[in-house]
């Protein structure tokens, strides 16, 4: 499914019945300029809200030379390249967590250049799952609601549909697209705890 942001804005636009539709986000109109104030920051919201499969990334990342002003060890930028939305994991094993906190825009943690897995931006809509256009387009549309329709029952009907039905949806099947995860009991005595 091939969609461009035009098409994201356009169907958000749909959703509220706005007019007239946009041909492109640097047209002079109100529609674009709307679409143009929300548009990333709602991109990077409904990102965050979820690890979307297709906006996962992984990496090692290096140490910053400057010891954090803390009780951690070391002090880690986050990474730009892509842009780090939300970091997920620390550390090799999920079942052995890393102690790890998030201070502005640094990963503080005891570990030494520790792998990553975060949820990245993603501003190539190509890559976006179905499902998760479908959850952006609702959010988009519930922030235009308001300025470009000025009727606040749209703005509550898209929510309870983004909240009831779409988000629970995306969020069930975008987490069956991996293997299960299994927890393992050496003896039978550890079955205890």
């Amino acid at each position: 499914m091939s969609v461009s942001e035009t098409d994201i804005c356009n169907m958000a636009l749909m959703k509220i019945g706005a007019k007239p539709l946009i041909a492109s986000l640097s047209e002079d109109s109100d529609n674009a300029r709307l679409c143009n104030t929300f548009y990333a920051a709602v991109r990077d919201a409904v990102l965050r809200s979820h690890p979307w499969n297709c906006a996962l990334h992984r990496k090692t990342i290096t140490a910053l030379s400057t010891a954090p002003d803390s009780d951690w060890d070391n002090q880690y930028q986050l990474p730009t390249n892509p842009w780090c939305l939300r970091i997920l994991q620390v550390g090799k094993l999920a079942d052995q967590p890393t102690r790890w906190t998030i201070e502005g825009r640094r990963l503080l943690t005891d570990e030494d250049s520790p792998p990553i897995v975060y949820v990245k931006r993603i501003t190539d809509t190509n890559e976006f799952d179905a499902l998760l256009i479908d959850a952006f387009v609702l959010k988009l549309a519930i922030k235009l609601a308001m300025p470009a329709s000025c009727d606040k029952r749209i703005a509550k009907n898209l929510i309870d549909e983004l909240e009831s039905i779409s988000l629970p949806e995306a969020r069930s099947i975008d987490g069956q697209e991996a293997s299960v995860q299994t927890i393992q009991i050496d003896t039978w005595n550890d079955v205890r705890f």
